[in-house]
C-alpha cells in the first residue's frame, strides 16, 4: 500500500513456471502488489526474457511459495526503502 518493493524468499519450484526445473532451492522474486481480485503481482528474474516481468498468481500458491522454502526461512522478506 505504501508504494514500495518487497523482495520475498519463495520455493522457487512452487512458483508458476518452474515446475520443470533441475534446481530445488528457493528463489528471490519482487513482491509489487496485489490485483483488485487478490491476484499477487510480482517480477521473477529467473524467468527467460520479459516473461518473469509483472507475473501474476493467484494468493494461495505465492503464499505456499512463501512459507516452504528449502532452506526454512520461511515468510523472509525485505521492504525496499529510499533513503
Amino acid at each position: 500500500r505504501a508504494g514500495r518493493p518487497v523482495i520475498a524468499l519463495t520455493h522457487q519450484r512452487s512458483l508458476p513456471g518452474h515446475a520443470d526445473i533441475d534446481y530445488d532451492g528457493d528463489h528471490y522474486v519482487v513482491f509489487l502488489g496485489a490485483t483488485d481480485d487478490g491476484r499477487v503481482v510480482y517480477h521473477d528474474s529467473a524467468l527467460p526474457g520479459g516473461e518473469g516481468a509483472y507475473r501474476t498468481t493467484d494468493r494461495a500458491t505465492f503464499e505456499y511459495a512463501w512459507s516452504h522454502t528449502w532452506i526454512g526461512q520461511n515468510n523472509t522478506a525485505m521492504a525496499v526503502y529510499q533513503p
